[in-house]
């Protein structure tokens, strides 16, 4: 009746998009959006209002469809044509450059993440080696242009959180690249501009990222420094699992200071476990519980403190038993309860070495034979005397104590 250019039949037109893209038929809605668009730009002109809101649902439907690079394409077309119709400080241009920014750090994300194998936790990473030199992956040089795109779009002053968000993608870029100087100096700034927006969670994020790429690189003193400066953040967290899953992070890599030789890192582990098993419900999560439990035992184990360890690993089998599909957490652990158990045997049988040989469990095994016999029920008169204390705990021939 109005013809196919009225504005009454483009605004039908968008609105069955809409509720195309609302029952899940994406790829119908995608295409007729891309029709949509080029109608009103021919009949509407670039500058019209409604032409942005339609180029901006064109780009959400490209995210949606699973191709960020389209959707950063028409984020990227609608701030140009928003800018070129509002100026740079109108608040239209404003919106179109947050929703590119969004749509970079996406993409930034996926070229990134696409380059890892296998994917990794983004605030712990294996210890690699300083690797500035070689050049770094195509993808990565990417995934770099879209954070630094994003970067340039975004005001640290009126959005220091957003600012510290895109820092911390770059630091994590540049360490997927094995280049950790550039990574730490990119931690850093995310730090100073997260502390500036109340979200202390996030927070926690980054600065736990810069503790572990810290002691990537060998920098013991300033890990431990961010890390302190982190355990007084831990308390504005409010939610509680966040906050325990935040500690966990941390005694792990207090345990890594400590096998540095940091004095004292290995009694901050133990107790950044104590606060975390304080805070999680070993029967509504018994694998996390028992995960810390056994984090626990193998930093009284890096001490030699077998006792100790020996009663952890005993929790953490315990724990894991209660979980269903277990099979190799259970045998990780009943491992480190093994060998646990068998360095203890040998100790408790060398503190009551003789001359003749060693009681272990009421036998007696012959020095020279190492053979059992049956121990006798008194020690002969002459027997020599035992000594003052157990001998140094020499690991047997091709034992892994590990």
């Amino acid at each position: 009746m109005l013809g196919p250019d009225h504005t009454d039949t483009l605004a039908n037109r968008a609105e069955h998009v809409y509720w195309l893209r609302e029952s899940g038929r994406n790829t119908e809605a995608l295409f007729a959006l891309e029709r949509l668009v080029v109608d009103m730009e021919r009949v509407l002109g670039t500058c019209h209002i409604e032409l942005f809101g339609v180029q901006r649902s064109l780009a959400w439907c490209w995210e949606e469809a699973g191709d960020t690079a389209g959707s950063v394409l028409a984020h990227r077309q609608q701030l140009d044509d928003v800018r070129d119709a509002f100026g740079p400080d109108h608040a239209q241009t404003a919106e179109a450059a947050v929703t590119l920014t969004h749509a970079l750090i996406g993409r930034g994300r996926e070229l990134r993440d696409g380059s890892r194998t296998p994917p990794s936790d983004p605030e712990r990473r294996t210890a690699m080696p300083e690797e500035t030199s070689q050049s770094r992956p195509a993808r990565l040089e990417q995934a770099l242009a879209c954070f630094h795109e994003a970067r340039g779009l975004t005001d640290p002053e009126e959005s220091p959180g957003v600012y510290g968000i895109i820092l911390h993608d770059i630091a994590d870029t540049y360490r997927d690249a094995h280049d950790l100087k550039e990574a730490v100096e990119h931690f850093r700034q995310a730090v100073s501009y997260k502390q500036r927006a109340d979200n202390p969670s996030d927070l926690a994020t980054t600065m736990t990222a810069l503790a572990n790429t810290l002691v990537a690189m060998g920098e013991r003193t300033e890990a431990r420094d961010v890390l302190e400066q982190l355990a007084a953040e831990v308390p504005k967290i409010g939610d509680t699992e966040r906050r325990a899953a935040v500690l966990h992070n941390m005694a792990l890599t207090y345990e890594e200071l400590g096998r540095m030789g940091v004095e004292g890192a290995y009694a901050d582990a133990v107790s950044a476990c104590r606060a975390v098993l304080a805070l999680i419900d070993g029967a509504s999560d018994p694998g996390w519980y028992a995960s810390v439990l056994k984090d626990m035992g193998d930093v009284y184990d890096a001490q030699d403190m077998l006792p100790q360890a020996h009663a952890a690993y005993e929790e953490a089998v315990r724990y894991t038993r209660r979980i269903e599909s277990t099979s190799t957490s259970l045998i990780t652990v009943l491992i480190a309860l093994g060998r646990t158990s068998r360095r203890l045997g040998r100790q408790e049988g060398e503190t009551t070495v003789s001359g003749d040989g060693a009681a272990v469990n009421g036998a007696r095994f012959d020095a020279a034979l190492s053979q059992p016999r049956e121990a006798s029920p008194e020690a002969p008169s002459d027997a020599p005397a035992a000594p003052d204390g157990p001998p140094p705990d020499t690991p047997a021939p091709g034992d892994d104590e590990s």
